[in-house]
Order: C-alpha cells, then structure tokens, then sequence
C-alpha cells in the first residue's frame, strides 16, 4: 500500500509539469506540419523535404538552414520559371510572415537532400533540423510518402 500511495503522490507532482511542458511547446515561434519527402530510386542521389510552417509571433522569421543525417548536403531551394523553362536553385533563407503560413512545397520552396547516404524508403521516417535567424533550431520529424501519394 504505502508504494501505491508515493506513485499516487508522485502521478499529482507530475501532471502539473506535463501540462505546463505542453503548454510551453504550444508557445514556440514556430509549428511544422505535414513534413513529408518522397521516396527516392535505388540510384537517386537527391531527394527533398516539403511541409507547412505557421509563425506565432508578430514579426517575420527567416529560416536560414536545415541539416539532416540522411544527405551528406542539405540546402534551402526553391524555383522559377524563366521563358519557360523551370529552374531550381539555392537560396540564403526562406521569410515565414508574422502571425502567417508559408508552404514548402514542389515547385516551389523546399529543402534540398543532396547525396543521400541510402534511399528514402516509403512508410520510413527521419529528422531534419531546422535553424532560424536567432540562432533556435527546431527537429522536425518527416515521413516518407510512396510516389503514388
């Protein structure tokens, strides 16, 4: 009995930190959603993370770098179409607008995975980390969607 009453003591103690954990985590600057990457080819050397990021706060933050154990290279990319022809490029940041969205998404916005170090199998998950102008990193889990998703 008296193992019983310390777990009930300690179950009480702990809930209110739990709840304030969760509540700190709900206070971040920024949220990740719908992380994704699709599966590579046996042979392909590149793949590339999309999702949604929501800024909290009232200003504008820049996203300045990802990393991930996955790519022996990782880098902020987007496109453009010029004349026709679509082209894909580094870039130094991407702006996520105070109190707004912004999509990484295909053909637009993404992190580039370059020289993977093993395919991207569907189902599989990973991390990639992302850092932020002020330096804060947030590891964003990331599944991998099959081709014909």
């Amino acid at each position: 009995m008296p193992l019983l009453k310390y777990f009930l003591i300690l179950t009480l103690f702990a809930m209110p930190l739990a709840a304030h954990k969760d509540a700190l985590a709900d206070e971040a600057p920024l949220s990740f959603s719908n992380a994704y990457a699709y599966q590579t080819a046996p042979n392909q050397s590149n793949g590339a993370v999309f999702m949604d990021v929501h800024n909290r706060t009232s200003d504008d933050i820049q996203i300045t770098a990802a990393a991930s154990d996955v790519a022996q290279m990782v880098e902020l990319h987007t496109h453009s179409m010029d004349g026709g022809t679509m082209s894909m490029y580094p870039v130094e940041f991407f702006t996520i607008p105070a109190n707004g969205d912004h999509a990484l998404k295909p053909t637009g916005d993404h992190i580039m995975l370059m020289m993977l170090n093993a395919p991207l199998m569907p189902n599989e998950t990973f991390e990639v980390k992302v850092t932020v102008g002020n330096g804060e990193n947030f590891t964003i889990p990331v599944s991998v969607k099959s081709l014909s998703e």
